[in-house]
């Protein structure tokens, strides 16, 4: 037998001790019985010794039955062979404790080698499906990334498209706001030159007698044909105007024009702008701080101020 074939094969176990002394008084015991029952068999089968005996006969009787023949005596039956002993059983062959145990560890070694392959088969199957799954997640996240995205863009787009066209409806209706603003302004400056060359010219005709036609202490223009206007431009200037004229030297009346750009709410817009000089610095700078000090400038009758008057202040008025 191959040693694939007995690795195969059962492992016989070794016949307890007492199982051959038991089976050999089994088999003594069987012989006893047996050489008992040839002995007794020959023992009845010894032929019977001779008789001796005296025999008297009788007158015959008259029609006397005959006796009856002498019974046979069976012939003895042949003694029954004993049965034969039972065949003893095959011995077992005990291998020995070492093949058997490195048998043993052979085919747990077998056995534990192809379950350790079944496990890395089962494992590289589960890894395989967990990176089919993830590859199939992250395909399906992208695939969703790119479609937000596409709908980004889009609304990306729509809302580009929207403010571009608010923001040139916006500056088209800022654009013609300030048109019309423009339009009014300059409507407003026209009216207000005409009150300011009103104004001066009432003024100029109110001094023109005493002073040969020139217009008398400080002029102003604005007011919006209020004739009183260029007296609250001085009475505001005024008080800002520190210069004392009594040891000036300067010959006549000596008179400092200056011009301002006023705001729509009466401020400057910035620092007065000397037109014409008197002559004495001094007065020009004290002037000019008192102009700076006006601001606002008084509000003229009509509520509208000129964007550049022309302020005249003399030095003896």
């Amino acid at each position: 037998m191959a040693p694939n074939d007995r690795s195969n094969r059962p492992l016989r176990q070794p016949p307890e001790p007492g199982k051959w002394k038991a089976f050999g008084l089994a088999v003594l015991m069987h012989l006893l019985l047996a050489a008992a029952l040839i002995f007794s068999l020959n023992w009845n089968r010894r032929a019977p010794g001779p008789v001796q005996a005296e025999l008297w006969t009788a007158l015959p009787s008259p029609n006397q039955p005959e006796p009856p023949a002498p019974t046979p005596e069976p012939e003895p039956q042949p003694a029954t062979p004993p049965p034969p002993p039972p065949a003893p059983e095959p011995k077992l062959t005990q291998e020995k404790p070492d093949i058997a145990i490195e048998q043993e560890k052979k085919r747990r070694e077998e056995r534990e080698r192809r379950e350790a392959e079944e496990a890395e088969r089962k494992r590289e199957q589960q890894l395989q499906e967990k990176k089919l799954a993830e590859k199939r997640a992250q395909e399906k996240k992208e695939a969703e990334q790119r479609e937000a995205e596409k709908k980004k863009a889009e609304q990306l787009a729509a809302q580009k498209a929207a403010d571009e066209k608010k923001a040139a409806a916006e500056k088209a209706a800022a654009e013609k706001k300030a048109a019309a603003e423009k339009k009014a302004q300059a409507e407003r400056d026209r009216k207000l030159r005409e009150a300011f060359r009103n104004d001066t010219a009432r003024a100029a005709g109110l001094e023109g007698g005493r002073e040969g036609g020139t217009a008398n202490r400080n002029q102003a223009g604005g007011g919006g044909g209020d004739p009183g206007y260029a007296d609250l431009v001085r009475a505001c200037i005024k008080p800002g105007v520190i210069y004392s004229a009594s040891g000036s030297s300067a010959d006549g009346n000596p008179t400092a024009v200056f011009r301002v750009q006023l705001l729509p709410t009466g401020e400057q817009a910035g620092g007065p702008r000397l037109v014409r000089s008197s002559g004495v610095a001094a007065f020009d700078r004290a002037v000019e701080n008192g102009i700076r000090r006006c601001d606002p400038f008084p509000r003229p009758s009509s509520g509208r101020y000129e964007s550049n008057i022309e302020v005249q202040y003399r030095m003896f008025d």
